[in-house]
């Protein structure tokens, strides 16, 4: 078995070194949808094909492009996911979770996740935008199973706890 962390810092080693960029500070994951709204936040410096970086799957899923988009926001470096995948595209947990593993790889020390979810409220039409602060976990898989990250690596701790994942108020 591929050690996951290895394979995040090789893919990170090649996105630093097509995209010119010697690290990012912000990842943004954009889900179903959001590439478009993306535009709004500037011109990207590079736009690089997922599928060029080791360990990267192709996403099969309408809206997902499969591109890394490299941006500069005043002095932050922002790499912008559009082309995030799936356990239910057949994807194993550390598929889905490795362009995650990349970007903190390539120095990315806040990650926003976004997604395109349904409501049961029918005033929520689509395009509304809210805060998921919890979800139920149904697939009995996990990002967390396996080696613990290397030292120096994100939080450094393979057994977070889940309860504080989303926790807004954290630095």
């Amino acid at each position: 078995m591929t050690n996951p962390y290895k394979l995040a810092r090789r893919a990170a080693d090649e996105l630093r070194e097509a995209s010119g960029y010697d690290n990012y500070d912000i990842a943004i994951v954009l889900g179903s949808g959001w590439r478009e709204g993306a535009v709004a936040l500037g011109t990207p410096a590079n736009v690089l094909s997922t599928t060029s970086l080791t360990g990267f799957v192709t996403p099969t899923v309408a809206g997902h492009s499969g591109q890394i988009l490299s941006l500069k926001i005043g002095d932050r470096r922002i790499a912008l996911v559009a082309g995030r995948v799936h356990l239910y595209e057949g994807n194993t947990a550390d598929q889905v979770v490795h362009p995650i593993r990349t970007v903190i790889a390539a120095g990315a020390t806040k990650v926003v996740l976004t997604n395109a979810a349904g409501g049961i409220d029918p005033s929520w039409t689509p395009g509304t935008v809210v805060i998921i602060r919890d979800h139920i976990n149904l697939t009995a898989a996990s990002p967390l199973e396996g080696p613990a990250p290397p030292k120096g690596y994100g939080s450094g701790s393979s057994t977070s706890p889940i309860c504080t994942a989303r926790d807004f108020a954290r630095p």
